[in-house]
């Protein structure tokens, strides 16, 4: 999954097939569903770099339509990790202020602590997923009014496309710098659980992608 958001390709286990046969006779559980997710945002990459929205060649509708798929899977990652508060016993995380002689005073005070490494690991891969898609979400949204006609402020009334440019506002405002400076915060507050010297490298390898990302 990593690599397919890395190098902004697809992979085969996103695909239709892999998605369905090995879970025939078995239940996905909730990580397996958050990595699906994934791959298809890795999709999503390649096919928007594939369809000729860097070379402006689309019409407005199909170029905001775009930024809408994304903010789709946005909502549908939101959409799963209230399905994992469900099924997790609660609180999943909290702010710990537990002396940690290693760490400097204001990292004691507000670091995360989780139930257990494995759920710490999974929410820490949903804050790296919805960091990165905030990141492409607000870039899109921000070239395609710099740069398509008819999505401009003074575009003409020929072919300008007002309905697609409040879309593409609506999303700058939520998916903005201090939205995603939160999500990396949260990310950050967590690497002193993770990177405990308790928790070995499994503990290292559940840092590697959120940590990169944020």
């Amino acid at each position: 999954m990593i690599q397919g958001l890395q190098f902004r390709k697809k992979s085969f286990l996103g695909n239709e097939e892999w998605r369905t046969k090995p879970w025939q006779n078995t239940k996905k559980d909730i990580h397996d569903r958050l990595l699906e997710l994934g791959f298809e945002f890795g999709a999503l990459l390649e096919e928007v770099d594939n369809s000729g929205l860097k070379e402006g060649k689309l019409d407005a509708p199909t170029c905001v339509s775009f930024p809408q798929r994304y903010a789709a899977l946005d909502v549908r990652m939101d959409v799963w990790f209230q399905d994992l508060l469900t099924e997790t016993p609660s609180p999943l995380f909290w702010l710990s202020s537990e002396a940690d002689g290693q760490a400097p005073d204001s990292v004691r005070s507000n670091r995360f602590n989780f139930l257990n490494l494995r759920l710490a690991g999974i929410v820490l891969t949903y804050w790296g997923l919805k960091l990165v898609l905030s990141n492409v979400l607000a870039i899109i949204c921000g070239a395609l009014l710099f740069h398509h006609p008819a999505l401009q402020s003074d575009a003409p009334e020929t072919i300008a496309y007002p309905h697609g440019r409040q879309i593409l506002l609506q999303f700058l405002d939520y998916h903005n710098k201090a939205y995603c400076i939160e999500l990396a915060t949260k990310i950050m507050r967590s690497m002193s659980y993770v990177l405990n010297d308790n928790m070995g490298l499994l503990g290292a390898q559940h840092s590697l992608f959120p940590l990169r990302v944020a």
